[in-house]
């Protein structure tokens, strides 16, 4: 694996594969190819018709590919986890099975699916607010940004959750993006959730398991469902598809599956750092 230097070799590599309809899952702008190559997040390993892309994140590395040889399979060797993330609709394509095929030949596995769930805003089902005199909701403050970033970090896994760094977690609590519950005096509950457009995406979620089973969650949820009812035509999530106590409370608000789902290949690497 070494790093990416220059643009124009990058460009040149990946146009050649677009006219050869490599298989591929790489999508980036160009701009945002430069500011990965311009910060040294880039990294790359050819293998034949074969060209592997990693993007450096602080645990592991995110990989994307242009697979001309589904026959050449080589090893992969990074100082990190690799994971790949492999969006579908309904099922996979003919090509994708392939992909996931080859995916699997590289040592990968599956580490997580999960599925993107919506309700109409006219068909939310909400409980009556929380009474229980312990709950208290607001935005959070920036000076809170050490403990909402410690309950984030406790509950998603850093490979595949997208966790947001120092800087981006105050940006986030600038625009009062993140909502916090405390019970009792204690910070116990915190959920992100974005005005995108004309729905109300909910991006992390969580409540410390030492409150749960004391409706929580739920009050949490039914807070910025509230805030938002009257803004938005629909609200969806992404969750773990294992993830039955969240599924549950989902449904019960009026949350249905999608077709739209995405599953996590991870390759737990022990081999060589990255130059």
């Amino acid at each position: 694996m070494k790093q990416v230097e220059r643009y124009e070799w990058l460009k040149e590599k990946i146009d050649g594969h677009r006219t050869r309809k490599s298989h591929s899952n790489f999508f980036f702008l160009p701009q945002k190819i430069q500011a990965m190559i311009a910060e040294g997040k880039l990294f790359f390993l050819e293998d034949g018709q074969n060209l592997f892309l990693f993007e450096r994140e602080s645990e592991f590395y995110r990989m994307y590919y242009f697979l001309g040889d589904l026959e050449s399979v080589p090893e992969i060797q990074a100082d990190m986890p690799v994971v790949i993330e492999f969006p579908y609709c309904g099922k996979y394509s003919p090509a994708q099975k392939q992909e996931a095929e080859y995916i699997q030949k590289l040592g990968f596995e599956v580490g997580r699916r999960s599925r993107i769930m919506t309700v109409n805003a006219e068909n939310v089902v909400l409980p009556p607010p929380a009474s229980d005199p312990n709950i208290f909701l607001r935005p959070a403050e920036a000076e809170e940004w050490e403990q909402v970033a410690g309950l984030l970090n406790a509950a998603f896994n850093k490979l595949y959750s997208f966790l947001p760094d120092k800087a981006e977690l105050l940006r986030l609590i600038e625009e009062e993006r993140i909502v916090v519950l405390y019970y009792g005096g204690a910070l116990a509950g915190v959920i992100d959730v974005e005005l995108r457009g004309k729905a109300s995406w909910v991006w992390h979620f969580t409540v410390d398991p030492a409150y749960r089973q004391k409706g929580l969650a739920k009050a949490l949820l039914s807070h910025v469902i509230r805030l938002h009812r009257d803004r938005v035509q629909e609200f969806t999530l992404w969750v773990d598809v294992d993830n039955t106590p969240a599924v549950r409370l989902y449904q019960k608000t009026g949350y249905t599956f999608s077709a739209k789902g995405a599953d996590e290949y991870i390759l737990q690497c022990k081999g060589e750092a990255s130059t």
